[in-house]
């Protein structure tokens, strides 16, 4: 089996990117490159990976706004607000005199 037909497999079978397949069989990403842009597959592999990445990444956007953002802004209270101003007007203050 040569460098070809493994690269082949290992992209559109085992789903690997072109950094790991260069790195198990030993040859140049722009050669691994090259040749799976000659191939018919390729471009609807490659739209169907980002698909899954931009949905992959949205979920977790949406679990780390969740788990952050919420506990961020449950209290506000007198101190809270009071805090804040002076770190405000410490900022605003700072960028004034430079």
């Amino acid at each position: 089996m040569n460098w070809r037909e493994q690269a082949e497999a290992l992209f559109f079978i085992d789903k690997k990117s072109i950094k790991e397949i260069s790195v198990e069989i030993g040859v140049s990403r722009k050669s691994i490159s090259k040749y799976l842009n000659s191939l018919t597959t390729y471009n609807d592999e490659r739209n169907y990976r980002k698909i899954i990445n931009q949905k992959k990444r949205k979920e977790y956007k949406r679990n780390w706004d969740s788990e952050n953002r919420a506990n961020r802004y449950s209290v506000i209270d007198k101190d809270t607000i009071k805090r804040e101003h002076i770190m405000a007007v410490s900022i605003l203050s700072r960028e004034k005199y430079r």
